[in-house]
């Protein structure tokens, strides 16, 4: 019985190996064809994965994944951490890096913008704070127009919740005091005596010692602000420097404390000047 069983073994044992040898599977094993990964090129670049070598990043890149560029933005800074290549650079002036669109660095540069809005003869005036210039129209109710490098920005007369956040940080967030850039004089545009713009609807105001216009603000108790004889009441002479008044026989205006300067055949106020020749 025993040997029966062997034999059975035996028999299996050589079916099975019949199964899964074929022709020429007692030659040598063949040759690898090459699979993915095995063609590295002198940098280890691998081809076949699609790396090439970048000689700018100094390792291999994927073209498709990555450009070989020479630098990216961002790594070019200067002594200051100003970023050159995002159009930054050093303003000693401001002590910080700033863009030349987005903010001037030099104050006399802004000085001078501003002063280019004074040649319009349909402006009032003209006030620099910061980076912003103010421009105030001639025109009776205009109201003013607010620039920043160039850049109008809009300002509607809403409450602040309402504004944008350039007009915003003008009107609220400003800690410098406004100072007007247009001289007292413009061409095309005279002033009277006191500095003040008819053109522009200002007439002095003697009991605010100002230029005012009169649809602005009142002048003061006492005094009846005009822009024209036509504004004054009965007995009123002139106009004069935006007050219903009367000339003397010298063309003096009293009530303005001008006084008769023979010295210097002119209307004078002796607190602002001496009646003496010379």
């Amino acid at each position: 019985m025993k040997e029966m069983v062997f034999v059975a073994a035996i028999a299996l044992a050589v079916l099975a190996a019949g199964c899964t040898m074929g022709p020429g599977s007692g030659d040598a094993s063949p040759t690898p064809t090459g699979m993915v990964g095995n063609d590295s090129d002198a940098h280890g670049c691998r081809a076949s994965a699609g790396y090439s070598w970048c000689e700018v990043k100094n390792r291999c890149i994927r073209p498709w994944e990555e450009n070989c560029s020479a630098q990216m933005t961002g790594n070019d800074m200067d002594a200051h951490g100003c970023i050159a290549s995002a159009g930054y650079s050093w303003c000693p002036e401001k002590n910080k890096c700033l863009r030349s669109w987005e903010e001037l660095c030099n104050s006399t540069t802004l000085d001078a913008m501003a002063a280019s809005y004074c040649n319009d003869e349909s402006v009032s005036a003209v006030y620099a704070c910061g980076d912003y210039i103010r421009v105030v129209s001639a025109t009776p109710g205009a109201g003013s127009t607010i620039y920043r490098n160039g850049e109008t920005i809009r300002c509607p007369l809403v409450s602040p919740d309402s504004m944008t956040d350039e007009c915003r940080q003008y009107v609220l967030g400003s800690n410098c005091a406004e100072a007007n850039r247009c001289p007292a004089a413009v061409p095309g545009a005279p002033v009277d005596v006191h500095g003040c713009r008819p053109a522009a609807g200002y007439a002095w105001c003697e009991f605010k010692a100002k230029c005012i216009r009169t649809w602005e603000e009142e002048c003061g108790p006492g005094v009846e602000p005009c822009l024209t004889v036509t504004d004054c009441g009965v007995g009123a002479a002139a106009c004069v420097n935006g007050t219903c008044t009367q000339y003397d026989e010298h063309g003096c205006v009293p009530d303005g404390g001008y006084s008769w300067c023979e010295a210097k055949n002119k209307c004078i106020r002796p607190w602002e000047e001496n009646c003496t020749a010379g």
